[in-house]
């Protein structure tokens, strides 16, 4: 699992109440803030190597409101991976730590799992509005004095939301893999808007707490096999959330148009592994920022703004549109059109060099709104797309039923026996270690396949840990692709490769992938961990292979 993010300003040791900002220095979509009467304002910058630092003052997160700096992105369902590598030893009880709001009210339902200059880890929630902070659980991680009078951490802190349900999960590299502890697991604030950050006070109004991060802190903010970003010139950045009850996403997307020479908007993508496939979203409303903004799906070769692109789109008075730019720096073509009113299904469905755009009132009966023949790569990406065509204003959409389809994914599996399809019922093997660690072993078993007729098993009635791992020596130097399928019944599961993982969403088999780069002689360890909780996380169809498409 990793960690990522950042900020910056001073001013004379007044009481006030801050307003959110945003702040040049931090990659869109992070803002940052004073929260609450801080005494200093507050302030954060990142560095030159990639790091954060985040200064601090206020008062204290706890009783019924909070005084802090914060530094913050939105979220609904998700996680924040964050590592404290030093902070102020300004009060005993200063805190550094990673932190989901509801709002930015000082007195808003909050959860933070932070760390205080003596080590000690605290996870606390506030579950009203104006409500009195609870502590829920804490630990102690190792801490270093340094000559000036900061203290050394290194720890990595993650809080993971389900709806309703964030857990808090303490994190440490061991043996090319990572051990994780869950902390605890709360029922905070109903699903909905949320934001996620890292947070810091000094408990003393008069000085600020200096804390550094070894990294922008990483979010996931939308499902593991998908990426979001904004593309081109767009003004005012994007963002995109994902909201796993109801399967919506949430994307907001600022931009000139989808239009010309070149584009501007924000995508929320996935990659296709072969030269046929389809992506079909329900679009079930946007933002009237202006008549041309536009929310649909989308078949692009690239993230480039000029890239070769065909979108099938909804404006905001329903009309659709089918467009296309058939080579990289070619103007937009309007190809047909289509009335139609909110929710509408959309689909693009790729067969070689002909891509076809549908329409449909129930996901059930199709229209057919226009085609196109055009040359792409067979590595391409499947997306949903939003524009504004006003760089000044964000353009809300919301899409549902998102299904993509392509081709397989890539072969050459150097995993042993992905499947489990060799595996002794209940032992693990060949090829996987139950974590020897553990309160619990892991199994193979036949109760929960999601192909084939076994699967990968953490099971337990009672309040114990389990993780089971495989380590791989990766024989070529090149990209690869690391897929695994997992399934929980609660909170706090993780699945991963070395240090890099995500939270497994309660409910049914969800594909979770992680592109990376590695050199030949590498030992990739694949992991997935089970918190000590009643309950079960389970694995199937896990796959470590060379990829060529774009992820």
């Amino acid at each position: 699992m990793r960690t990522i993010l950042a900020l910056m300003w001073t001013a004379s040791v007044i009481l006030f109440a801050s307003t959110a900002h945003a702040q040049p220095s931090l990659p869109v979509p992070w803002r940052s803030t004073d929260i609450g009467l801080v005494g200093i304002a507050g302030h954060a910058v990142v560095g030159s190597n990639g790091d954060l630092s985040v200064a601090g003052a206020g008062s204290d997160i706890w009783g019924t409101a909070d005084s802090f700096h914060y530094v913050y992105q939105p979220i609904r369902d998700g996680m924040i991976t964050a590592t404290v590598a030093s902070e102020g030893n300004t009060n005993a009880f200063a805190k550094a730590g990673v932190m989901m709001r509801q709002t930015l009210d000082s007195g808003s339902p909050e959860v933070i799992l932070a760390v205080k200059p003596d080590g000690g880890l605290e996870f606390m929630l506030r579950a009203t509005q104006n409500g009195e902070t609870a502590f829920l659980g804490g630990g102690s991680v190792p801490v270093t004095q340094t000559p000036d009078n900061r203290v050394a951490v290194g720890t990595e802190l993650v809080l993971a939301r389900t709806g309703d349900l964030i857990s808090a999960i303490q994190c440490t590299p061991v043996d090319g893999g990572v051990l994780c502890t869950t902390i605890g697991t709360t029922r905070a604030f109903p699903t909905g808007p949320a934001f996620a950050g890292v947070a810091v006070t000094s408990h003393d109004p008069s000085v600020l707490n200096e804390t550094r991060f070894p990294a922008i802190p990483t979010v996931v903010s939308v499902p593991t096999d998908w990426r979001t970003s904004d593309v081109g010139a767009v003004g005012t950045g994007g963002f995109a959330t994902y909201e796993s009850a109801s399967g919506t996403f949430f994307v907001s997307g600022a931009g000139s148009d989808i239009w010309g020479a070149a584009d501007s908007f924000h995508i929320v993508s996935q990659g296709f592994n072969s030269a046929g496939g389809s992506i079909t979203a329900r679009v079930l409303g946007e933002d009237a920022t202006h008549a041309f903004a536009k929310a649909g799906v989308m078949m692009t070769a690239s993230s480039s703004p000029d890239s070769a692109r065909v979108v099938l789109d909804a404006k905001p008075g329903g009309g659709l549109e089918f467009m296309a730019r058939s080579s990289t720096g070619a103007s937009m073509s309007f190809i047909a059109g289509a009335p139609a009113s909110f929710p509408v299904w959309l689909r693009l469905q790729r067969t070689g060099a002909r891509i076809e755009g549908a329409m449909s009132p129930d996901g059930q009966s199709w229209t057919p709104v226009g085609s196109i023949d055009m040359t792409l790569p067979d590595g391409i990406f499947a997306a949903l797309a939003v524009t504004s065509h006003d760089p000044g204003a964000l353009n809300d959409a919301r899409f549902d039923h998102v299904t993509v389809v392509s081709g397989p994914e890539p072969t050459g599996n150097i995993l042993t026996n992905g499947g489990f399809e060799d595996s002794a019922v209940p032992g693990t093997g060949p090829g996987w270690v139950s974590d020897t660690i553990r309160q619990s072993p892991a199994q193979s078993e036949t109760l929960a396949p999601r192909s084939g007729l076994q699967n990968g098993a953490c099971r337990t009635t009672q309040t114990l840990d389990c993780g089971i791992y495989q380590d791989v020596i990766i024989p070529t130097t090149d990209n690869y692709l690391f897929t695994m399928y997992a399934s929980a019944n609660r909170p706090g599961g993780l699945v991963g490769f070395g240090s890099q993982g995500a939270a497994v969403a309660p409910g049914g088999y969800q594909p979770y992938r992680f592109g990376f780069f590695a050199r030949a002689g590498d030992v990739i360890r694949v992991w997935m961990y089970s918190p000590a909780a009643p309950g079960f996380v389970t694995i199937d169809d896990v796959s470590l292979a060379i990829d060529h498409g774009p992820r």
